[in-house]
């Protein structure tokens, strides 16, 4: 008996030094919630072994000589404390510590992995749709140089007309613009003058008015405007003219002004652009902004007159069919567990094959096939017989020649290069 009580005594303590030893290698951030947390409900584990329900409250020494002697001897803490708290209070209390770090370094670390597999599949997602855009750009230049030929031949048939249904439209609207002009500065010109009729009348009326008696600019304080004004026979016919010519003239110089400030706002947000993109070495290509040095393509395509030409040409194309090939990538609903998907891919023992070059061999056309072709019997006869002295030298050369070679192939397997 006492043999097995020393040996459950040890365990617990085994287990404690287990306990402690987890805690003292924890973070400092996943001891602090340890600490703090009001629930931590059991696992499924726990369960399973039948281990009772966990307190919700913890305790923790907060000086470091208790600490450090937590660490090297919990049995002698106890005893100094005086067993205020027990020494199976603390056992527990540690146990409990121990499994909230577990349960936390668990989480976390499940939360960094599923973190680095979204990386890596965004990573390898994104080669791949770069590679389908190119493979996508590589099929369609045949297509979309018979559309540019079409587009080009329907083009030049219009270019006629629309240059100058263009030149008459300008010319038109510049027309009407130099005529609204000259109506508005004969308008104002006019009002002018009649206004400055108006303000010589007045000012006869009110001399009249003066000198015959009707007035008296002494009622006013010397004012003889104003003495008019206040009398049965003044009017503000000029001064409303007056307000209405200010206010006239002054929509049309805020309007001028706005003109010319949005013309400088457009210009120097032009040249911003410009100078960023310099600076950064970066463009628009689709739906994509591409920074030149990643890619020796765009580099090329930037720097070449007639590919920045090209690409303008067929934005719109190339626009609509990215977006295409996003919504064919993005139609089914994402999948959460990503080691399901590489793990059936891999299955089906699939190997994307990546082109060695986008735009294609130039010499392509010059190569034989691998397979040979196949001959008629004549043709067949004629080429395994003996050359006779009275063929034609092409004749000779092909009896003399190898049914290997000229079917295409070399004994290595490799193809031949006849130029």
């Amino acid at each position: 008996i006492a043999s097995l009580w020393r040996m459950r005594l040890a365990q617990r303590a085994l287990q404690v030094e287990r306990d402690l030893k987890v805690i003292k290698g924890a973070h400092a951030i996943v001891l602090s919630r340890a600490l703090r947390a009001k629930d931590f409900p059991l696992t499924a584990e726990d369960k399973a072994r039948g281990e009772p329900p966990p307190p919700k409250k913890v305790f923790w020494y907060r000086t470091r000589q208790e600490v450090d002697l937590l660490y090297a001897d919990y049995r002698i803490l106890v005893d100094r404390t005086g067993y205020q708290p027990p020494l199976f209070m603390v056992e527990n209390n540690i146990h409990e510590i121990a499994r909230r770090c577990n349960i936390l370094i668990a989480a976390y670390a499940t939360r960094v992995q599923a973190r680095w597999r979204g990386l890596t599949v965004r990573k390898f997602l994104k080669i791949f749709r770069r590679e389908c855009v190119r493979l996508r750009e590589f099929r369609s230049a045949c297509v979309m140089k018979i559309q540019r030929c079409y587009r080009g031949a329907r083009a030049r048939r219009c270019a006629t007309r629309m240059r100058t249904a263009n030149k008459n439209a300008k010319e038109q609207a510049a027309y009407a613009a130099l005529r609204a002009e000259e109506k508005r500065e004969k308008d104002e010109h006019l009002y002018k003058d009649i206004l400055r009729n108006r303000y010589k009348k007045e000012r006869a009326e009110e001399r009249t008015a003066r000198l015959i008696g009707l007035t008296h600019p002494g009622l006013a304080g010397g004012n003889k405007m104003k003495a008019f004004y206040e009398s049965s026979y003044g009017s503000d016919e000029v001064s409303t003219r007056m307000v209405a010519l200010a206010r006239t003239t002054r929509y049309h110089q805020e309007k001028e002004k706005h003109k010319l400030s949005a013309a400088r706002d457009r210009a120097e947000h032009v040249r911003d652009m410009v100078a960023k993109a310099q600076e950064d070495r970066t463009q628009d290509r689709g739906l994509v902004r591409h920074r030149d040095e990643e890619d020796e393509w765009a580099t090329d395509l930037a720097e070449t007159n007639s590919g920045r030409a090209m690409r303008i040409y067929f934005q719109a194309e190339l626009r609509e069919r990215s977006r295409e090939v996003i919504q064919r990538q993005s139609r089914h609903a994402t999948k959460s567990r990503v080691r399901d998907i590489l793990k059936a891919h891999n299955a089906r023992g699939l190997k994307f094959q990546y082109p060695k070059n986008i735009n294609g061999e130039p010499l392509a056309a010059l190569y034989e096939t691998s397979t040979p072709r196949r001959r008629s019997p004549m043709m067949q006869r004629r080429l395994t017989q003996r050359p006779s002295s009275k063929k034609s030298g092409a004749l000779r050369a092909a009896a003399s020649t190898p049914d290997l070679i000229l079917g295409g192939a070399e004994p290595d397997g490799n193809r031949t290069y006849h130029p």
